[in-house]
């Protein structure tokens, strides 16, 4: 769907990233993550963004290309999981140093073009 909507993930996840979530969800959910990011690293900024598509991703399908950057850049107002939860539901990716390194190769090669 997001390929048939023409959207990228830098579109959404470079904001989630660079702020470590903190411009886009509650701070309830910003000191869950932040408690797992020092202890797991960057992998887990991964995680919980796989997480909230996965948790949200019934509704991302029906929204057209406005609405889900909309809802993606403030999730605050729809993420309907608990932080308790949307942890449960990124702990349940696992994501090789291997896979990482291999995306992060694709990502850098299709920015180029």
């Amino acid at each position: 769907h997001f390929k048939n909507e023409m959207i990228n993930a830098s579109m959404y996840a470079m904001h989630w990233y660079t702020t470590i979530f903190c411009y886009s969800l509650p701070f309830k959910y910003i000191i869950r993550i932040m408690d797992l990011f020092l202890v797991d690293g960057i992998k887990i900024l991964y995680r919980v963004s796989m997480a909230i598509l996965k948790s949200m991703q019934k509704e991302l399908l029906r929204l057209n290309f406005e609405d889900i950057i909309g809802r993606l850049l403030n999730l605050g107002k729809s993420l309907s999981v608990t932080p308790d939860e949307l942890i449960s539901i990124a702990l349940e990716f696992n994501l090789p140093t291997k896979r990482l390194d291999k995306l992060t190769k694709e990502y850098e090669n299709n920015k180029i073009k």
